[in-house]
Parts: structure tokens; sequence; C-alpha cells
């Protein structure tokens, strides 16, 4: 306990080193804004085999900014407040950090490329922050969170994980995620806690699951988690993804745009490619990479809305059509043999569910750009018709917005 400063006073203790050989709890309370800090290295060695030595973050924040060891056992964090581990972590294999209230901010890697020993659980509202790139044994939420801080080009690697996608929430903010497996593959499981994230019945980024608040605040609705399996008959399709070594034993999972199947950060024609061989085989093929990117299970007239809207956007207003997913949805596609297409160019649509909102959507864009009606169309025309005339994509985005806001005020 800490009695209270003279005014004006430094509030941060500093200790320069911290070493526990035993299984403890350290109580940091005071109310009077006090932090500890352990400027040199924090080593907690020569606990017994599944020992615990708990820090309790009680009325203070807690900073080792010397770095931690732990060689066997767990580090568990409680407390309200928070405590953050700066500096060289060394973690023996099978270690553990436990949070299951305030937050744990971890500002270091916890591993290496060849070091995958620590696991970290949330629970019991907990949260995990990590303020760099991590390479982690396994990362287990249960009604706790888990987030990648953002900026820094962050990756979160890990050899597990497992996540209640009722009441937990990882969030890739505008980093990548590598899962690396073993035996069968997770892309399913994976695939499933993303499309919980997305939440597209009732938000955008907002849900349980697998999310990102950064594509959660754009106003434009242009930003995506998507994921896709790294394996290509065997053979990786990437082996580096945002900067870290991968193989084919990896589910990839990156903030990006809608549209890019492929996850290279852009809108291509290899995108096109992806999603036109979907359409062409049926849309029986499933996922992020086969075009399915609003994450319902199904190739629908609203993944090429969402690839066109975003291709437009970044590539100019002459580069692909986008309502012509709309309209072909009011036609019955894919089940209908002569759907209607047309060529307009993008709109930034949000996650909307809703048919009747969609096709209200369609009619206010279609009176802004003075056409008659769609021509009719065998299969999908990416492409700008001369005669069609250009529009002010600030216009488009107006009728957009509006829907969207009568959406969700309940009309």
């Amino acid at each position: 306990n800490v009695d209270r400063a003279a005014a004006g006073s430094d509030r941060t203790i500093t200790f320069s080193s911290l070493t526990t050989e035993s299984v403890l709890t350290l109580t940091i309370s005071g109310a009077h804004g006090y932090s500890l800090a352990i400027s040199g290295a924090a080593g907690f060695t020569n606990l017994p085999a599944g020992g615990t030595v708990t820090v309790n973050t009680a009325g203070a924040d807690v900073k080792f900014s010397g770095g931690v060891t732990l060689g066997v056992g767990t580090l568990a964090k409680t407390g309200p407040n928070t405590l953050t581990l700066q500096g060289t972590q060394t973690y023996g294999a099978g270690t553990g950090l436990r949070v299951s209230q305030g937050a744990l901010v971890l500002a270091n890697d916890a591993g290496s490329a060849s070091k995958y020993n620590l696991s970290v659980t949330a629970g019991n509202t907990g949260q995990v922050q990590f303020g760099a790139t991590q390479h982690l044994a396994a990362l287990n939420l249960d009604a706790g969170s888990a987030a990648l801080m953002p900026g820094g080009s962050k990756v979160l690697l890990t050899k597990g994980l497992s996540l209640d996608a009722t009441d937990s929430r990882l969030d890739l903010a505008d980093g990548a995620m590598v899962l690396v497996y073993t035996g069968s593959s997770p892309l399913a499981q994976i695939q499933g806690w993303v499309a919980s994230g997305a939440n597209f019945s009732s938000g955008f980024w907002n849900g349980y699951g697998i999310t990102s608040t950064t594509a959660a605040a754009d106003p434009d609705y242009l930003h995506a988690v998507g994921v896709m399996a790294n394996d290509y008959g065997g053979a990786p399709i990437y082996t580096q993804f945002h900067g870290v070594a991968v193989d084919a034993t990896s589910i990839l999972l990156a903030l990006t745009y809608f549209g890019d199947a492929d996850l290279d950060g852009d809108v291509t024609p290899l995108d096109y490619n992806l999603i036109d061989t979907n359409w062409n085989t049926g849309g029986t093929l499933g996922g992020w990479v086969n075009g399915d990117f609003d994450y319902d299970g199904a190739l629908t007239p609203l993944d090429y809305n969402l690839i066109d809207t975003v291709y437009n956007v970044l590539h100019g207003g002459g580069g692909a059509g986008s309502l012509h997913g709309l309209i072909a949805q009011e036609s019955g596609w894919p089940g209908a043999s002569d759907a209607s297409w047309s060529d307009a160019p993008a709109v930034p649509v949000a996650p909307v569910p809703d048919v009747s909102t969609l096709m209200l959507l369609t009619v206010g864009i279609a009176r802004l750009l003075g056409r008659a009606g769609p021509r009719g169309r065998s299969a999908p025309v990416h492409g700008y018709d001369a005669d069609f005339g250009r529009v002010n994509l600030s216009d488009v985005r107006s009728v957009a917005r509006g829907a969207v806001s009568a959406m969700t005020r309940g009309a």
C-alpha cells in the first residue's frame, strides 16, 4: 500500500529489479494515482510446475520496462488497472500469461520466428493488447478480448486459437494474423469467427469473434477482414505475408478492402478472375478467396457490388460496374438463366442484408444516373459504358449513406 505523496511530486515508484522464486501474489494498491515501474529485469524463476505468480493491479498501473523472464508456470494479471510488459521477453516452453481483469499490454514480442513458447489467455472481461508483432504458442479467449494495437504493421502469429464467439472478441485493427496449424485445416472455423465478428445482420464489424475496429470506423464501408488458406496443392501461395515468413500450413487474415480476394492489399484483375471463376461454376466455392466477401456462405450479387465498389474507388471512375449485382438480385440470380446487369460506376455500400432496402438504394441511384433501365446480359460484365456517362461519386455516396441511415433508424 502506498501513502499519499506531496502535491506535485512524482507518483511513479521505480524499482531497479524484481525477482521471485516462489508462488506469490503481488498486490499494488493506493488511491492517489501512483504507478509502479520495474526498470530492470523482472524474473520469475524456480516456480514449481504449474505454479502461478499473480500481479494484482488493484489501485495502480504496473510497468515492467526492463524485460520479463518466466521459465516455467504462469504469470497472472488481476485487478482493474493495467500491467505493461516491455523489454526483452523470455518465456520457457509451456509458460502462460493469464489476464482475468483489467488490461495486459505486451509491448514487445513474446517469442520469435523460432520460439512459440507462450500461451496467452484472456477471460472474465480481461483484455490483452499487443503492441508489437507476436509469436505465441496459443491465444485463448473466453469472455475476454485481445487486440492488435493500431499502427506499425503488426502481425499476430499463433499456433493455436480458441475463441468463444458468444462473448469474446479478437480485434485485428489495421494489422494481420497468421494461424500456424498442424493436422486438418481450421479454415472453416476461422471463417465462422470472422463472419460472427462482421455481424452484418445488425452492424458492421462490431460483433463477437474476429473483427477490426479499423474496418468498423471506415465511413465509406470499404474495409473488411479477409481470410484465406495459404495452401495450393500442398505448396504455399505466399512465402512472405505482411513481412513475416509463412508456409502452406498457415491461415492468413488481414485488414484489407472488400474484393481483395487474394489479400495482396488491392483489388485487381486477379481478384475478378477468382470471383468470376466461382460464378462460372455455379457459385459453389465458398470462402473469401472465392468471392464471398460478405461471409453469408454464398456467392451473391452483393459480393459483386462490393468488389466493383472498391475497384472503382481505388482505380478511378471507369473501372467497373456495381449496380449489376443489386439488379441481378431482383432477377433471382444465380438461378435465373438470363440475369440483368448494369455497368454503373461503383457505389460504396454498407452491409445491408435487407433486400427491400437494397432495391430502394438501386432505384435511388438509377434515378441519379438518369438511366432508363439495365441492358440484359448473360454473365457479369466489368467495364464502363461510354454511352452511359460519368457520375459524381460523391452524389452516389450520398444516396448510399442515406439508405444506410434510414435502415439504421429502423426505416
